[in-house]
């Protein structure tokens, strides 16, 4: 029953609001122009602060790449030189085998 009170009350309410924007047609659009600037404004505002917001994210994750690329490098140097003089060794070995 509460769902077609919802309908009844929506169907009168679109009918008024046509009858009003009828009657007051001038007094809408003088209200809808002086409602374009704040829109601007607002709209603006979001535009830039999604903007400086992906502009930050893009530097942060190019930061973090670069970091995690040096310390992936460093990584594998360690490596390397660790194993260039268990290399050696295993060579001297070898020749001191012969």
């Amino acid at each position: 029953m509460a769902a077609l009170w919802a309908v009844l009350g929506g169907i009168i309410g679109i009918f008024l609001g046509v009858i009003g924007l009828i009657y007051w047609w001038a007094y809408f659009l003088k209200a809808l122009a002086a409602m374009l600037p704040v829109v601007f404004i607002f709209g603006g505002s979001i535009a830039l602060f999604i903007g400086i917001s992906e502009i930050r994210d893009s530097l942060r994750s190019k930061d973090e790449t670069d970091f995690s690329d040096f310390k992936t490098e460093d990584k594998e140097e360690k490596r390397e030189a660790e194993e260039k003089p268990a290399d050696s060794k295993e060579k001297s070995k070898k020749t001191s085998k012969k």
